[in-house]
């Protein structure tokens, strides 16, 4: 039995996977980055991380202000939210604690979790084994490391680690996509279960749900409060306009913008309400597209997903998430 399973990236899905299925017990220092180049993961954990996150290392790397590169090991990060040229501190400070959390942890018992993308990285895998078992059992010597992989990489006669085919791509689209990598990998999830105990599966999914509800929740208050604080005169732009989402919010914002726009209806999964104050409340498969209507979807949290779902009835271009019209980033 192993006393945690640890992501070595490439990409966040494993991480947040693992949170899905129980297995994800603290934050790591990959689990949030794009680590294409695994020799670099390596390298940072042979040397206890003395040359990570340097700041003469890190530079922009595209239009987002928040999105940063390690220069030298071209390691992505992408989820930090803040500008490094003035918050460096900030972020060092944090991945100074989940680079000693994982350092204590990496004590006991690991199993590391890392992905396969490509040929180029099965063969460094291959001809590095001896060196990558040395540095994963540097801390503990019953450590393994496990390999997921994509559209059969590996050939399994000269692989020298245990690996898994896994049956879906990566989706990197939405929080909720990400979290789907292990879905349907029935004989990974079953090894999984068989060395990893009831009680911590069952303690993670508790830390998990408390955690993303309170994310959830404050999120849905802040675009409340600025929702019934914005001035939406002037700003609607269409005379048609749908909502996509009849709960609290979705009320709220028909409430707004009714005097300066046609809600024709409100769009929901399913149909537990028939109206509001009049207005239809249909299903998106039940609903007759119309030119110069906008779309606006106020459960923004799964935009994306939402937004292909429209797309059978509406153009793209036509489908808006209300953090956009509110100037709202998460």
């Amino acid at each position: 039995m192993f006393d945690y399973f640890i992501s070595l990236g490439s990409h966040c899905p494993i991480a947040a996977s693992m949170a899905k299925y129980g297995m994800r017990a603290f934050s790591a220092p990959f689990d949030w980055l794009i680590t294409a180049d695994f020799k670099w993961v390596i390298h940072y954990m042979e040397t206890d991380f003395k040359d990570f996150l340097l700041r003469k290392n890190l530079k922009h790397y595209d239009e987002y202000a928040e999105h940063f590169c390690d220069i030298q090991s071209d390691i992505r990060f992408l989820h930090e939210g803040v500008n490094i040229e003035y918050e460096y501190e900030k972020v060092k400070e944090k991945y100074d604690r989940r680079i000693k959390r994982f350092l204590e942890k990496t004590k006991s018992k690991v199993c590391y979790l890392r992905s396969i993308r490509t040929e180029e990285d099965c063969e460094y895998i291959i001809q590095n084994a001896d060196y990558i078992r040395r540095v994963i059992k540097k801390n503990n010597p019953y450590s393994e490391i496990v390999f997921l992989c994509n559209n059969d990489v590996v050939d399994s006669g000269d692989f020298p680690f245990r690996y898994f085919n896994m049956p879906r791509a990566w989706r990197l689209e939405s929080q909720i996509s990400l979290r789907t990598y292990f879905d349907h990998a029935d004989e990974f999830l079953s090894f999984c279960g068989e060395n990893y105990s009831g009680a911590n599966i069952m303690k993670n999914l508790s830390a998990d749900f408390q955690k993303d509800y309170a994310t959830l929740t404050e999120r849905r208050y802040k675009t409340l409060t600025t929702l019934l604080t914005h001035d939406f005169k002037g700003a609607m732009a269409s005379d048609k306009t749908i909502i996509y989402g009849a709960g609290m919010i979705g009320k709220e914002l028909y409430k707004k913008i009714r005097d300066y726009t046609s809600v024709l209806c409100f769009l929901e999964k399913s149909e537990k309400e028939k109206e509001f104050e009049g207005v239809p409340i249909l299903q998106v498969a039940n609903v007759k597209p119309e030119d110069g209507i906008k779309v606006i979807v106020s459960a923004a949290y799964d935009f994306v997903n939402i937004k292909k779902e429209l797309e059978s009835k509406f153009r793209s271009e036509d489908i808006i998430s209300i953090d956009e019209i509110l100037n709202l980033s998460f």
